[in-house]
């Protein structure tokens, strides 16, 4: 169960109706739906019932709605109560993160802890998610920040970003002036990717399989450094989040078009061990990388 899952079943119980509630929450009526019925199927007892109008809440729905309230005005509260607190939190909080988030986030993230929250010490390692997600159950790590995936296990995600994916190139060697390139477009350049181990490379290969699509990848290296050190020579383009290119860009060294038509994005997650209760030190990480991750990958809200 989902924050998010709260939030569609109070908005289809305020509204009395699937569709309407749909729209207000921008996405697509079998989606919400489908939701809410995972979520009775999770607690094993119907929360609404149709009519000739819309729905209404059962007993369990009503009792389920007041409860997901309140707790909804506790997670909302929690960036207030946490930057207003007379008691600032304290402790050792270690995190795991992929090496193509970390150049981005990090500068940003300890900027913003210790100029906030200087009682925070905040240790980092870098690993893909399946590792991350191991250390996580072993208790390597308190918090670990992944790519989005079906199966977790006894793990708890919620979700940070959809994170854009961007055609990198060496100045000079840009394929448009415009800020986005069409999928299509790519087909026609040397590519400089990851091995199929990765998923990135298993996801980009999907996607333009899916459009018809071939991509041509002149070097496979397992090295998000060593991938952007040969576009920066000038060798080759290659595909990234946004986020692991911010600095380059920043100085001038790289130039990022974002992917659209289709949009290319992959889901960026916090995930935490779901049986174990985070501690404050933790839950203030948790909103500074997303405070961060909203500013920069959004602009200013």
């Amino acid at each position: 169960m989902e924050i998010n899952d709260l939030r569609y079943f109070i908005r289809a119980v305020e509204l009395e109706s699937i569709s309407r509630a749909a729209d207000a929450l921008g996405i697509t009526q079998p989606a919400l739906s489908r939701q809410i019925r995972e979520l009775e199927n999770e607690l094993k007892q119907p929360l609404l019932v149709r009519t000739g109008r819309g729905v209404q809440p059962t007993d369990a729905g009503r009792r389920f709605a007041t409860e997901a309230a309140r707790i909804l005005e506790e997670v909302d509260a929690l960036p207030r109560s946490l930057r207003s607190s007379n008691s600032s939190p304290t402790g050792v909080v270690s995190l795991a993160m992929p090496a193509s988030i970390a150049n981005g986030l990090l500068p940003r993230l300890y900027a913003v802890l210790g100029r906030e929250f200087p009682g925070i010490h905040l240790k980092v390692s870098e690993a893909v998610s399946s590792t991350s997600a191991e250390w996580l159950r072993n208790r390597t790590v308190d918090l670990a920040i992944q790519y989005e995936r079906a199966d977790i296990g006894n793990l708890h995600a919620d979700k940070l970003i959809d994170e854009p994916l961007c055609l990198i190139s060496a100045p000079g060697r840009e394929l448009t002036a415009a800020p986005c390139i069409d999928f299509a477009t790519i087909e026609q350049i040397e590519l400089i990717l990851p091995s199929r181990d990765s998923g990135l490379r298993r996801m980009l290969e999907f996607d333009a399989a899916r459009l018809g699509l071939k991509l041509h990848i002149s070097v496979e290296i397992d090295s998000v450094s060593a991938m952007k050190n040969l576009v920066a020579a000038g060798l080759g383009h290659t595909i990234l989040p946004q986020f692991s290119v911010l600095a380059e860009v920043a100085a001038g060294l790289m130039v990022a078009k974002m992917i659209g038509a289709p949009r290319l994005t992959r889901g960026l997650v916090i995930a935490r061990l779901a049986h174990r209760t985070p501690s404050l030190a933790m839950l203030t990480v948790i909103q500074a990388i997303r405070d961060v991750m909203d500013q920069y990958v959004f602009g200013p809200r």
